[in-house]
Protein backbone atom coordinates (compact mmCIF):
# COMPACT_ATOMS: atom_id res chain seq x y z
CA UNK A 1 0.00 0.00 0.00
CA UNK A 2 1.45 3.48 -0.65
CA UNK A 3 2.59 5.50 1.96
CA UNK A 4 -0.10 8.42 1.24
CA UNK A 5 -3.14 6.24 1.52
CA UNK A 6 -2.54 5.66 5.27
CA UNK A 7 -3.16 9.59 5.83
CA UNK A 8 -6.48 10.38 6.78
CA UNK A 9 -6.81 13.77 4.36
CA UNK A 10 -4.31 14.59 1.60
CA UNK A 11 -3.55 17.98 3.34
CA UNK A 12 -3.27 20.90 1.16
CA UNK A 13 -1.27 24.27 2.19
CA UNK A 14 -3.11 26.65 -0.04
CA UNK A 15 -6.61 25.82 0.21
CA UNK A 16 -6.13 26.18 4.23
CA UNK A 17 -4.48 29.83 3.11
CA UNK A 18 -7.36 30.46 1.17
CA UNK A 19 -9.76 29.60 3.73
CA UNK A 20 -8.16 31.44 6.30
CA UNK A 21 -8.13 35.02 3.74
CA UNK A 22 -11.42 34.09 2.70
CA UNK A 23 -12.61 33.91 6.53
CA UNK A 24 -10.83 37.25 7.64
CA UNK A 25 -11.91 39.03 4.60
CA UNK A 26 -15.91 38.25 5.47
CA UNK A 27 -14.87 39.35 9.14
CA UNK A 28 -13.59 42.45 8.21
CA UNK A 29 -16.58 43.36 5.75
CA UNK A 30 -19.29 42.03 7.42
CA UNK A 31 -18.23 42.74 11.51
CA UNK A 32 -15.94 44.89 11.32
CA UNK A 33 -17.37 47.67 9.43
CA UNK A 34 -15.69 50.59 10.53
CA UNK A 35 -12.56 51.61 9.42
CA UNK A 36 -11.09 52.40 13.33
CA UNK A 37 -12.28 47.86 13.83
CA UNK A 38 -10.44 47.46 10.15
CA UNK A 39 -6.93 49.40 11.86
CA UNK A 40 -7.45 47.54 15.14
CA UNK A 41 -7.16 44.19 13.53
CA UNK A 42 -4.24 45.17 11.13
CA UNK A 43 -2.24 46.37 14.15
CA UNK A 44 -3.23 43.12 16.36
CA UNK A 45 -2.23 40.76 12.86
CA UNK A 46 0.80 43.33 12.49
CA UNK A 47 2.13 42.91 16.17
CA UNK A 48 1.08 38.95 15.59
CA UNK A 49 3.58 38.96 12.31
CA UNK A 50 6.45 40.63 14.50
CA UNK A 51 6.40 38.35 16.95
CA UNK A 52 6.24 35.12 15.05
CA UNK A 53 9.14 36.98 12.63
CA UNK A 54 11.08 37.23 16.02
CA UNK A 55 10.08 33.39 17.33
CA UNK A 56 11.22 32.19 13.91
CA UNK A 57 14.41 33.95 13.77
CA UNK A 58 15.45 32.72 17.24
CA UNK A 59 14.25 28.73 16.68
CA UNK A 60 14.46 28.89 12.63
CA UNK A 61 11.54 26.61 12.58
CA UNK A 62 9.95 25.86 9.27
CA UNK A 63 6.49 26.09 10.57
CA UNK A 64 6.88 29.56 12.28
CA UNK A 65 8.32 30.86 9.11
CA UNK A 66 5.16 29.31 6.73
CA UNK A 67 2.86 30.86 9.47
CA UNK A 68 4.67 34.54 9.54
CA UNK A 69 4.10 34.78 5.88
CA UNK A 70 0.18 33.37 6.45
CA UNK A 71 -0.22 36.43 8.68
CA UNK A 72 1.32 39.18 6.26
CA UNK A 73 -0.19 37.72 3.22
CA UNK A 74 -2.95 37.79 5.49
CA UNK A 75 -2.84 41.55 6.16
CA UNK A 76 -2.32 42.85 2.97
CA UNK A 77 -6.50 42.40 1.54
CA UNK A 78 -7.71 44.18 4.48
CA UNK A 79 -4.88 46.94 4.36
CA UNK A 80 -6.08 47.35 1.15
CA UNK A 81 -10.26 47.08 2.11
CA UNK A 82 -9.40 50.18 4.51
CA UNK A 83 -7.83 52.14 2.24
CA UNK A 84 -10.71 51.74 -0.29
CA UNK A 85 -13.13 52.42 2.57
CA UNK A 86 -11.35 55.78 3.41
CA UNK A 87 -11.94 56.96 -0.02
CA UNK A 88 -15.40 55.64 -0.27
CA UNK A 89 -16.24 57.37 3.06
CA UNK A 90 -15.19 60.56 1.36
CA UNK A 91 -17.72 60.28 -1.54
CA UNK A 92 -20.53 59.97 0.92
CA UNK A 93 -20.64 63.78 1.66
CA UNK A 94 -22.61 64.07 -1.85
CA UNK A 95 -25.29 61.48 -0.73
CA UNK A 96 -28.65 63.83 -0.36
CA UNK A 97 -27.22 66.87 -1.97
CA UNK A 98 -28.15 67.89 -5.46
CA UNK A 99 -25.00 66.94 -7.29
CA UNK A 100 -23.61 67.67 -11.00
CA UNK A 101 -22.07 64.73 -12.60
CA UNK A 102 -19.72 65.18 -15.45
CA UNK A 103 -18.22 61.69 -17.44
CA UNK A 104 -17.76 59.34 -19.98
CA UNK A 105 -20.42 56.65 -21.45
CA UNK A 106 -18.35 53.57 -20.79
CA UNK A 107 -20.68 50.54 -21.48
CA UNK A 108 -23.60 50.53 -24.07
CA UNK A 109 -26.88 51.20 -22.19
CA UNK A 110 -29.29 48.73 -21.51
CA UNK A 111 -33.10 48.41 -20.01
CA UNK A 112 -33.94 47.42 -16.37
CA UNK A 113 -36.70 45.10 -15.69
CA UNK A 114 -39.15 47.88 -14.79
CA UNK A 115 -38.30 49.92 -18.35
CA UNK A 116 -35.85 52.59 -17.15
CA UNK A 117 -32.18 53.34 -19.25
CA UNK A 118 -29.13 52.28 -16.92
CA UNK A 119 -26.57 54.65 -18.30
CA UNK A 120 -22.74 53.39 -17.26
CA UNK A 121 -20.52 56.24 -16.42
CA UNK A 122 -16.72 56.25 -15.59
CA UNK A 123 -14.28 59.03 -15.52
CA UNK A 124 -15.96 60.97 -12.80
CA UNK A 125 -16.64 64.21 -11.49
CA UNK A 126 -18.77 65.85 -8.48
CA UNK A 127 -19.53 69.12 -8.14
CA UNK A 128 -21.96 70.44 -5.32
CA UNK A 129 -22.68 73.74 -3.27
CA UNK A 130 -19.84 72.79 -1.05
CA UNK A 131 -17.99 70.02 -2.59
CA UNK A 132 -15.74 69.08 -5.54
CA UNK A 133 -14.09 65.49 -6.29
CA UNK A 134 -12.42 63.93 -8.73
CA UNK A 135 -13.34 59.94 -8.52
CA UNK A 136 -12.74 56.64 -9.93
CA UNK A 137 -14.75 53.70 -10.34
CA UNK A 138 -18.08 53.46 -11.90
CA UNK A 139 -22.14 55.35 -11.50
CA UNK A 140 -24.83 54.19 -12.77
CA UNK A 141 -27.46 56.60 -14.16
CA UNK A 142 -31.40 55.30 -14.45
CA UNK A 143 -33.48 57.15 -16.82
CA UNK A 144 -37.31 56.77 -18.03
CA UNK A 145 -36.82 56.43 -21.84
CA UNK A 146 -39.29 58.76 -23.03
CA UNK A 147 -37.93 62.31 -24.53
CA UNK A 148 -34.48 60.69 -23.92
CA UNK A 149 -32.34 61.14 -26.81
CA UNK A 150 -31.23 57.74 -27.04
CA UNK A 151 -29.25 57.47 -30.12
CA UNK A 152 -26.91 60.16 -27.99
CA UNK A 153 -25.86 57.60 -25.58
CA UNK A 154 -22.82 56.12 -27.60
CA UNK A 155 -19.54 54.77 -25.31
CA UNK A 156 -17.27 57.52 -25.00
CA UNK A 157 -19.75 60.85 -25.17
CA UNK A 158 -19.45 62.88 -22.27
CA UNK A 159 -22.64 63.54 -20.63
CA UNK A 160 -23.63 65.92 -17.22
CA UNK A 161 -26.00 64.56 -15.00
CA UNK A 162 -27.45 66.91 -11.91
CA UNK A 163 -29.08 64.15 -9.41
CA UNK A 164 -29.33 63.29 -6.08
CA UNK A 165 -26.93 60.33 -5.66
CA UNK A 166 -26.56 57.40 -3.86
CA UNK A 167 -22.98 56.92 -2.47
CA UNK A 168 -21.67 53.38 -1.53
CA UNK A 169 -20.11 52.68 2.17
CA UNK A 170 -17.92 49.77 2.23
CA UNK A 171 -20.49 46.78 3.87
CA UNK A 172 -21.76 43.48 3.23
CA UNK A 173 -24.95 45.02 1.24
CA UNK A 174 -23.17 46.94 -1.11
CA UNK A 175 -20.06 44.41 -1.32
CA UNK A 176 -21.77 43.15 -4.51
CA UNK A 177 -21.92 46.30 -6.12
CA UNK A 178 -18.21 47.42 -5.45
CA UNK A 179 -17.04 44.53 -5.96
CA UNK A 180 -17.90 45.64 -9.90
CA UNK A 181 -16.15 48.69 -9.67
CA UNK A 182 -19.42 50.52 -9.03
CA UNK A 183 -19.62 53.47 -6.38
CA UNK A 184 -22.49 54.58 -6.59
CA UNK A 185 -25.96 54.77 -8.53
CA UNK A 186 -29.48 57.78 -9.14
CA UNK A 187 -32.18 58.12 -10.72
CA UNK A 188 -32.12 61.51 -13.02
CA UNK A 189 -35.19 62.91 -15.52
CA UNK A 190 -34.11 63.33 -19.12
CA UNK A 191 -33.78 67.26 -18.80
CA UNK A 192 -31.49 66.61 -16.41
CA UNK A 193 -29.05 65.10 -18.98
CA UNK A 194 -26.58 66.78 -21.24
CA UNK A 195 -24.76 65.55 -23.71
CA UNK A 196 -21.43 66.71 -24.76
CA UNK A 197 -19.76 66.79 -27.76
CA UNK A 198 -16.96 65.24 -26.29
CA UNK A 199 -15.67 61.86 -27.08
CA UNK A 200 -13.01 59.67 -26.52
CA UNK A 201 -12.35 56.01 -27.01
CA UNK A 202 -9.37 54.02 -25.07
CA UNK A 203 -7.33 52.26 -27.37
CA UNK A 204 -9.31 48.51 -26.20
CA UNK A 205 -12.73 50.36 -26.59
CA UNK A 206 -11.55 51.21 -30.40
CA UNK A 207 -10.00 47.83 -31.41
CA UNK A 208 -13.63 46.11 -29.63
CA UNK A 209 -15.64 47.90 -31.46
CA UNK A 210 -13.76 47.78 -34.61
CA UNK A 211 -13.78 43.74 -34.40
CA UNK A 212 -18.00 44.23 -33.96
CA UNK A 213 -18.34 46.38 -36.95
CA UNK A 214 -16.11 43.73 -38.95
CA UNK A 215 -17.96 40.64 -37.90
CA UNK A 216 -21.59 43.22 -39.06
CA UNK A 217 -20.03 43.58 -42.33
CA UNK A 218 -18.78 40.22 -43.08
CA UNK A 219 -22.48 39.64 -42.50
CA UNK A 220 -21.71 37.23 -39.69
CA UNK A 221 -24.57 35.44 -38.57
CA UNK A 222 -25.23 36.20 -34.26
CA UNK A 223 -22.33 38.41 -34.30
CA UNK A 224 -23.84 39.77 -31.31
CA UNK A 225 -23.15 35.92 -29.45
CA UNK A 226 -19.48 35.81 -30.91
CA UNK A 227 -18.49 39.53 -29.82
CA UNK A 228 -20.07 38.09 -26.37
CA UNK A 229 -18.01 34.80 -26.65
CA UNK A 230 -15.06 37.17 -27.26
CA UNK A 231 -14.65 39.52 -24.97
CA UNK A 232 -17.68 38.75 -22.19
CA UNK A 233 -19.95 41.68 -23.15
CA UNK A 234 -23.58 40.86 -23.76
CA UNK A 235 -24.61 44.33 -24.39
CA UNK A 236 -25.21 44.37 -27.64
CA UNK A 237 -27.24 40.86 -27.49
CA UNK A 238 -30.76 41.22 -28.00
CA UNK A 239 -33.01 40.04 -24.52
CA UNK A 240 -34.48 36.96 -27.19
CA UNK A 241 -31.04 35.16 -27.46
CA UNK A 242 -30.25 36.54 -23.96
CA UNK A 243 -33.52 34.61 -22.51
CA UNK A 244 -32.65 31.41 -24.58
CA UNK A 245 -28.93 30.86 -23.25
CA UNK A 246 -30.59 31.40 -19.46
CA UNK A 247 -33.55 29.32 -19.95
CA UNK A 248 -31.29 26.95 -21.02
CA UNK A 249 -28.87 26.73 -18.16
CA UNK A 250 -26.27 27.62 -21.29
CA UNK A 251 -25.26 30.89 -20.33
CA UNK A 252 -22.35 30.67 -19.38
CA UNK A 253 -21.35 30.45 -23.14
CA UNK A 254 -21.72 34.23 -23.54
CA UNK A 255 -19.21 34.61 -20.60
CA UNK A 256 -15.64 34.10 -20.85
CA UNK A 257 -14.97 31.21 -19.09
CA UNK A 258 -11.99 28.97 -18.57
CA UNK A 259 -13.15 26.60 -21.85
CA UNK A 260 -12.53 30.23 -23.93
CA UNK A 261 -9.58 31.15 -22.22
CA UNK A 262 -8.27 27.03 -22.55
CA UNK A 263 -8.84 27.21 -26.75
CA UNK A 264 -7.26 30.24 -27.06
CA UNK A 265 -4.09 28.68 -25.05
CA UNK A 266 -4.19 25.72 -27.33
CA UNK A 267 -3.98 27.55 -30.44
CA UNK A 268 -1.48 29.68 -29.63
CA UNK A 269 0.98 26.77 -27.85
CA UNK A 270 -0.24 25.07 -31.66
CA UNK A 271 1.37 27.73 -33.04
CA UNK A 272 4.66 27.95 -31.28
CA UNK A 273 5.02 24.15 -31.02
CA UNK A 274 5.35 24.34 -34.92
CA UNK A 275 8.33 26.63 -34.54
CA UNK A 276 9.47 24.10 -32.14
CA UNK A 277 9.86 26.83 -29.45
CA UNK A 278 11.12 25.30 -25.67
CA UNK A 279 8.59 24.73 -23.14
CA UNK A 280 9.88 27.81 -21.20
CA UNK A 281 9.45 30.05 -24.38
CA UNK A 282 6.05 27.93 -24.87
CA UNK A 283 4.70 29.42 -21.19
CA UNK A 284 6.21 33.09 -21.72
CA UNK A 285 4.38 33.25 -24.92
CA UNK A 286 1.23 32.28 -24.02
CA UNK A 287 1.18 33.84 -20.68
CA UNK A 288 1.67 37.11 -22.40
CA UNK A 289 -1.02 36.65 -25.14
CA UNK A 290 -3.36 35.44 -22.56
CA UNK A 291 -3.00 39.09 -20.19
CA UNK A 292 -3.14 40.90 -23.17
CA UNK A 293 -6.69 38.98 -23.77
CA UNK A 294 -7.39 39.57 -20.23
CA UNK A 295 -6.88 43.64 -21.02
CA UNK A 296 -9.51 43.33 -23.57
CA UNK A 297 -11.69 41.27 -21.57
CA UNK A 298 -11.23 43.83 -18.53
CA UNK A 299 -9.41 41.48 -16.73
CA UNK A 300 -12.90 39.16 -15.59
CA UNK A 301 -12.43 36.95 -12.48
CA UNK A 302 -13.07 34.24 -15.04
CA UNK A 303 -10.55 35.15 -17.30
CA UNK A 304 -8.27 36.13 -14.81
CA UNK A 305 -8.61 32.69 -12.93
CA UNK A 306 -8.24 30.65 -16.13
CA UNK A 307 -5.07 32.48 -17.35
CA UNK A 308 -3.18 32.29 -13.99
CA UNK A 309 -4.36 28.31 -13.71
CA UNK A 310 -2.99 27.97 -17.09
CA UNK A 311 0.22 29.78 -17.28
CA UNK A 312 0.87 27.53 -13.99
CA UNK A 313 -0.10 24.79 -15.51
CA UNK A 314 2.15 25.10 -18.92
CA UNK A 315 5.12 25.84 -16.05
CA UNK A 316 4.32 22.80 -13.86
CA UNK A 317 4.91 21.21 -17.44
CA UNK A 318 7.87 22.92 -18.17
CA UNK A 319 9.82 21.98 -14.97
CA UNK A 320 8.46 18.41 -15.43
CA UNK A 321 6.41 18.89 -12.10
CA UNK A 322 2.91 17.54 -10.90
CA UNK A 323 -0.10 19.60 -11.75
CA UNK A 324 -2.26 19.85 -7.75
CA UNK A 325 -5.59 21.56 -9.59
CA UNK A 326 -6.68 22.16 -5.77
CA UNK A 327 -3.38 23.93 -4.66
CA UNK A 328 -3.69 25.73 -7.67
CA UNK A 329 -6.72 27.17 -7.83
CA UNK A 330 -6.39 28.00 -3.73
CA UNK A 331 -3.47 29.87 -4.87
CA UNK A 332 -5.62 31.85 -7.48
CA UNK A 333 -8.43 32.55 -5.19
CA UNK A 334 -5.96 34.24 -2.64
CA UNK A 335 -3.63 36.44 -5.72
CA UNK A 336 -7.20 37.72 -6.91
CA UNK A 337 -8.50 38.73 -2.97
CA UNK A 338 -5.25 40.42 -2.24
CA UNK A 339 -5.35 42.51 -5.41
CA UNK A 340 -9.11 43.31 -4.32
CA UNK A 341 -10.77 41.98 -1.79
CA UNK A 342 -14.56 42.78 -2.62
CA UNK A 343 -14.07 39.84 -5.02
CA UNK A 344 -15.10 37.71 -2.61
CA UNK A 345 -18.69 38.83 -3.08
CA UNK A 346 -19.00 38.80 -6.84
CA UNK A 347 -20.69 36.81 -8.33
CA UNK A 348 -18.83 35.70 -11.35
CA UNK A 349 -16.16 34.87 -8.61
CA UNK A 350 -18.39 32.71 -6.53
CA UNK A 351 -19.86 31.29 -9.87
CA UNK A 352 -16.21 30.98 -11.44
CA UNK A 353 -14.48 29.38 -8.43
CA UNK A 354 -17.33 27.14 -7.05
CA UNK A 355 -17.98 25.08 -10.97
CA UNK A 356 -13.74 24.74 -10.98
CA UNK A 357 -14.04 23.58 -7.31
CA UNK A 358 -16.74 21.08 -7.69
CA UNK A 359 -15.00 19.93 -11.15
CA UNK A 360 -11.75 19.13 -9.15
CA UNK A 361 -13.81 18.09 -6.01
CA UNK A 362 -16.17 15.49 -8.43
CA UNK A 363 -14.14 14.44 -11.67
CA UNK A 364 -12.28 11.61 -10.69
CA UNK A 365 -15.32 9.60 -8.29
CA UNK A 366 -17.97 10.62 -11.02
CA UNK A 367 -15.20 9.27 -14.17
CA UNK A 368 -14.60 5.92 -12.40
CA UNK A 369 -18.45 5.55 -12.20
CA UNK A 370 -19.07 6.32 -15.63
CA UNK A 371 -16.48 4.40 -17.17
CA UNK A 372 -17.91 1.39 -15.90
CA UNK A 373 -20.72 1.38 -18.48
CA UNK A 374 -18.94 4.33 -21.50
CA UNK A 375 -16.21 4.83 -23.04
CA UNK A 376 -13.20 6.69 -21.67
CA UNK A 377 -13.44 10.03 -23.05
CA UNK A 378 -17.17 10.44 -22.82
CA UNK A 379 -17.20 9.31 -19.58
CA UNK A 380 -14.71 12.08 -19.21
CA UNK A 381 -16.59 14.58 -20.76
CA UNK A 382 -20.15 14.02 -18.85
CA UNK A 383 -17.98 13.66 -15.41
CA UNK A 384 -16.66 17.45 -16.52
CA UNK A 385 -20.17 18.21 -17.64
CA UNK A 386 -21.36 17.33 -14.13
CA UNK A 387 -18.81 18.04 -12.36
CA UNK A 388 -19.27 22.06 -13.67
CA UNK A 389 -23.18 21.63 -13.20
CA UNK A 390 -23.20 20.84 -9.64
CA UNK A 391 -21.12 23.94 -8.80
CA UNK A 392 -23.11 26.07 -10.76
CA UNK A 393 -26.40 24.56 -9.37
CA UNK A 394 -25.70 25.16 -6.16
CA UNK A 395 -24.78 28.76 -6.51
CA UNK A 396 -27.89 29.52 -8.84
CA UNK A 397 -29.95 27.66 -5.87
CA UNK A 398 -28.33 30.44 -3.10
CA UNK A 399 -28.78 33.61 -5.88
CA UNK A 400 -31.66 32.55 -7.76
CA UNK A 401 -33.85 30.21 -6.38
CA UNK A 402 -34.43 28.51 -9.88
CA UNK A 403 -32.46 25.92 -11.92
CA UNK A 404 -33.02 24.45 -15.69
CA UNK A 405 -33.48 20.61 -15.18
CA UNK A 406 -32.23 19.88 -18.59
CA UNK A 407 -29.20 22.04 -18.51
CA UNK A 408 -26.33 18.73 -17.93
CA UNK A 409 -28.05 17.62 -21.44
CA UNK A 410 -28.30 21.62 -23.11
CA UNK A 411 -24.39 21.91 -21.81
CA UNK A 412 -23.49 18.29 -23.45
CA UNK A 413 -24.26 19.30 -26.87
CA UNK A 414 -23.66 22.81 -26.57
CA UNK A 415 -20.20 22.93 -24.97
CA UNK A 416 -18.79 21.12 -28.01
CA UNK A 417 -20.81 23.01 -30.51
CA UNK A 418 -19.66 26.12 -29.47
CA UNK A 419 -16.49 25.80 -28.62
CA UNK A 420 -15.67 24.17 -32.40
CA UNK A 421 -17.17 27.09 -33.14
CA UNK A 422 -15.35 29.61 -31.15
CA UNK A 423 -12.11 27.73 -32.41
CA UNK A 424 -13.22 28.61 -36.10
CA UNK A 425 -14.15 32.44 -34.68
CA UNK A 426 -10.68 33.27 -33.08
CA UNK A 427 -8.57 32.44 -36.18
CA UNK A 428 -11.20 33.20 -38.55
CA UNK A 429 -11.27 36.91 -37.02
CA UNK A 430 -7.44 37.43 -37.48
CA UNK A 431 -7.47 36.39 -40.75
CA UNK A 432 -10.14 38.04 -42.09
CA UNK A 433 -8.63 41.25 -40.99
CA UNK A 434 -5.89 40.79 -42.49
CA UNK A 435 -7.19 38.59 -45.52
CA UNK A 436 -10.75 40.08 -46.18
CA UNK A 437 -11.76 37.77 -48.82
CA UNK A 438 -11.28 35.27 -46.22
CA UNK A 439 -14.32 36.60 -44.11
CA UNK A 440 -16.20 33.40 -44.68
CA UNK A 441 -14.63 31.99 -42.23
CA UNK A 442 -16.11 33.34 -39.23
CA UNK A 443 -19.53 32.86 -41.20
CA UNK A 444 -19.12 28.82 -40.10
CA UNK A 445 -19.25 30.25 -36.01
CA UNK A 446 -22.62 31.83 -37.30
CA UNK A 447 -23.98 28.59 -38.69
CA UNK A 448 -22.78 26.44 -35.72
CA UNK A 449 -24.49 28.71 -33.05
CA UNK A 450 -27.48 29.16 -35.27
CA UNK A 451 -28.18 25.48 -34.77
CA UNK A 452 -26.88 25.68 -30.78
CA UNK A 453 -29.65 28.35 -30.32
CA UNK A 454 -32.36 26.55 -32.44
CA UNK A 455 -31.68 23.48 -30.23
CA UNK A 456 -31.98 25.67 -27.16
CA UNK A 457 -34.86 27.69 -28.04
CA UNK A 458 -36.22 24.16 -28.20
CA UNK A 459 -34.80 22.92 -24.66
CA UNK A 460 -35.90 26.64 -22.76
CA UNK A 461 -39.78 25.95 -24.87
CA UNK A 462 -40.38 23.03 -22.31
CA UNK A 463 -39.90 24.73 -19.31
CA UNK A 464 -38.90 22.29 -16.86
CA UNK A 465 -37.31 24.45 -14.07
CA UNK A 466 -36.64 23.46 -10.49
CA UNK A 467 -37.90 26.35 -8.49
CA UNK A 468 -36.61 26.77 -4.90
CA UNK A 469 -36.28 28.83 -2.06
CA UNK A 470 -33.04 31.12 -2.13
CA UNK A 471 -30.61 29.71 0.39
CA UNK A 472 -28.16 31.24 2.32
CA UNK A 473 -24.09 31.21 1.33
CA UNK A 474 -24.27 28.69 4.78
CA UNK A 475 -25.54 26.05 2.82
CA UNK A 476 -22.50 26.43 0.30
CA UNK A 477 -20.08 25.50 2.72
CA UNK A 478 -21.58 22.31 3.52
CA UNK A 479 -22.04 21.43 0.21
CA UNK A 480 -18.86 21.66 -0.94
CA UNK A 481 -17.72 19.77 2.76
CA UNK A 482 -19.53 17.03 1.69
CA UNK A 483 -18.29 17.25 -1.80
CA UNK A 484 -14.47 17.33 -0.18
CA UNK A 485 -15.62 14.13 2.50
CA UNK A 486 -16.79 12.38 -0.90
CA UNK A 487 -14.12 13.32 -2.88
CA UNK A 488 -10.22 11.63 -3.36
CA UNK A 489 -8.86 13.98 -1.25
CA UNK A 490 -10.39 12.19 2.02
CA UNK A 491 -8.83 8.63 2.30
CA UNK A 492 -11.66 6.95 4.34
CA UNK A 493 -13.69 4.02 4.03
CA UNK A 494 -16.80 4.60 1.91
CA UNK A 495 -19.12 3.66 4.26
CA UNK A 496 -17.57 6.43 6.76
CA UNK A 497 -17.40 9.18 3.39
CA UNK A 498 -21.50 8.44 3.52
CA UNK A 499 -22.15 8.53 7.41
CA UNK A 500 -20.21 11.88 7.51
CA UNK A 501 -21.89 13.71 4.91
CA UNK A 502 -25.15 12.78 6.29
CA UNK A 503 -24.07 14.59 9.69
CA UNK A 504 -22.63 17.16 7.59
CA UNK A 505 -25.98 17.68 5.77
CA UNK A 506 -28.24 17.35 8.81
CA UNK A 507 -25.66 19.97 10.51
CA UNK A 508 -26.18 22.35 7.78
CA UNK A 509 -29.95 22.31 7.21
CA UNK A 510 -30.26 22.84 10.87
CA UNK A 511 -28.01 25.90 10.62
CA UNK A 512 -29.86 26.78 7.61
CA UNK A 513 -33.44 26.66 9.42
CA UNK A 514 -32.10 28.43 12.61
CA UNK A 515 -30.40 31.40 10.37
CA UNK A 516 -34.08 31.99 8.91
CA UNK A 517 -35.77 32.16 11.92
Amino acid sequence: MNTHKRRILNFRFHLCLATFIIILLALSISVFSSCLAKIIVLSVLALISIALLALSIIYRKKFLIVLTAVVVIAIIPIANLTIRQNDLNKNLVFNDHEVLITGRISENYSYTSNGNIKITLDNLSFSSADNHRDSSGKFLIFVKPSNLEVHKLTIGREIEVLCKPKFYSLDKNNASFLSSGIIGSSYANFYNIDFSETEYLSFKEKIKLSVYDKLVSWKVKHADVAYAMMFGESDNLDSETLNIFRSAGVAHLLAVSGLHVSIIAMLISFILKKFKVSPYANLIGVSLMLLVYAYFCNFSVSVVRASLMTSILLLCKARGKPYDRLSVLSMVAVFILIINPLKLFNLSFILSFSAVLSIVLTILPLKRFFSKFLYEKLANALALCIGVQIGIFVVQLVSFGTYPVLSIFSNLISVPLESIAFMILIPGTIISIILPFMSFVPKLFGLITNIVIRFNNFIAGLGLVINFASLGFVSVIFIFLVLFILSDFVFIKRRWKIIYSVCLLSVGILTQVLLLL
